[in-house]
């Protein structure tokens, strides 16, 4: 027996969809862009047509752990001392090469965070019980993707 029309339909339109979004998403990425050299009507009608308009790329980001203290070098008996001595450590030898500038202000800001978490007795013992809690959900932070 055939299958109702309007199941297969839907299956189709969703598929359809779905590709078209996700091509959507690949050309607005590689921003591709219409070929301008070509004055003919028609033409420039069904390229019109084929090529969606230009949209800013979505802001994307991964979620990623942060041990503080593996950020630091430091160990959790270390003192507030200790932390800014490790954070100072960090902070003076920046890696040499293959890292963007964007990427080297991140990893201060990452060093920075993390200083000023561990160094506050408060915040350290609020971050020491997420730890003990959740391991890898205590904090998190966005990287973005494209950098």
């Amino acid at each position: 027996p055939p299958y109702p029309s309007p199941k297969s339909h839907n299956l189709t339109f969703s598929t359809t969809c779905s590709a078209s979004k996700w091509a959507d998403r690949l050309i607005a990425d590689f921003q591709f862009l219409a070929d301008s050299s070509d004055n003919s009507s028609s033409s420039s009608i069904t390229t019109a047509t084929l090529i969606p308009p230009q949209l800013a790329p979505p802001d994307r980001h991964v979620s990623i752990p942060i041990d503080f203290y593996r950020v630091l070098g430091a160990e959790l008996h270390f003192l507030g001392d200790g932390i800014r001595r490790a954070y100072e450590a960090r902070v003076s030898k920046p890696p040499q090469y293959g890292f963007s500038d964007d990427a080297l202000i991140s990893r201060r800001q990452i060093l920075q965070a993390a200083c000023e978490t561990l160094t506050n007795p408060s915040s350290r013992r609020d971050y020491n019980h997420g730890i003990s809690e959740d391991q890898l959900g205590t904090v998190l932070t966005q990287v973005p993707w494209d950098k």
